[in-house]
């Protein structure tokens, strides 16, 4: 683990060296039984929730809890209660394989984690070079696929858009640009202000089976630029983005693929 001052000289040459295609943690995903269910609970625990919306062509919806430093927790949900358990069903038998491969990268990503568990089961980076990401990274023998087009539609009524590039190994972070405005997809304002007292996200805990691989894989998609790897303790490595928040790579035991663990938020 990095000390303090090393963390802050990593902050500091990051923000130096950032441009148009630096990484920002952008949100965290939570998936949810009933979405409705989900947001008294989050309410009740002292978080402010905001409805999202129903996505394009995909069974689900979600809510927001927006926080300070413009990043947000997602609780998604499918639109069809049934969902989860069918998935969940499908998935010891040979049915299972032939539908994910039926499936596109995002959709296949997230049956997984319909079939899997609730909580924390993703997150996502943002950029405003998707495009010039997605072939960097592939130049470097990372397996991710798009950009493709996604959206939804706000209880407002109105239309959002945005990008995403989505690598097929579970340890990484999908990544996201905008295509209408941002503040147009994450709520900002009064939506921010928490009872819980929290301001943002800090890190994030990724659980590995194998700890090189996982950081060959968040080089090729991050690049040397983009990420400073501190000195290396035995189970553990970690990753600071340009915005702070870091990434910490954690070798363990699981039955579960691998993924986000753990999300250490900031108070205010």
């Amino acid at each position: 683990m990095a000390t303090a001052s090393e963390a802050r000289g990593i902050r500091g040459y990051l923000h130096a060296a950032a441009d148009d295609s630096a990484f920002r943690f952008d949100h965290a995903v939570v998936a949810v039984g009933g979405l409705g269910a989900a947001v008294a609970e989050y309410r009740r625990f002292g978080f402010t929730v905001v409805g999202g919306g129903r996505h394009a062509g995909s069974p689900t919806h979600n809510a927001l809890i927006a926080l300070r430093d413009g990043s947000y927790l997602e609780l998604l949900a499918t639109t069809h209660p049934l969902l989860p358990p069918l998935l969940r069903a499908l998935r010891p038998t040979p049915l299972w394989e032939p539908l994910l491969r039926s499936r596109p990268p995002l959709a296949r990503r997230f049956l997984h984690h319909f079939a899997i568990r609730k909580g924390l089961v993703d997150f996502a980076l943002a950029t405003s070079s998707l495009d010039d990401v997605v072939a960097a990274a592939q130049a470097r023998g990372l397996a991710i696929e798009g950009p493709y087009a996604m959206g939804r539609t706000r209880p407002d009524g109105m239309r959002i858009e945005w990008k995403l590039g989505v690598p097929l190994a579970t340890d990484l972070p999908f990544l996201i640009e905008d295509v209408t405005p941002r503040e147009q997809r994450v709520p900002a304002g009064p939506a921010t202000e928490h009872a819980l007292a929290v301001s943002g996200v800090s890190a994030i805990l990724v659980a590995v089976r194998d700890l090189e691989a996982s950081l060959a894989r968040y080089r090729a998609l991050l690049s040397p630029t983009a990420a400073a790897i501190t000195a290396p303790e035995a189970d553990r490595r970690s990753i600071f983005l340009p915005d702070g928040v870091c990434i910490h790579l954690v070798e363990e035991r699981r039955a579960h693929p691998d993924g986000p663990s753990a999300l250490v938020l900031a108070g205010r």
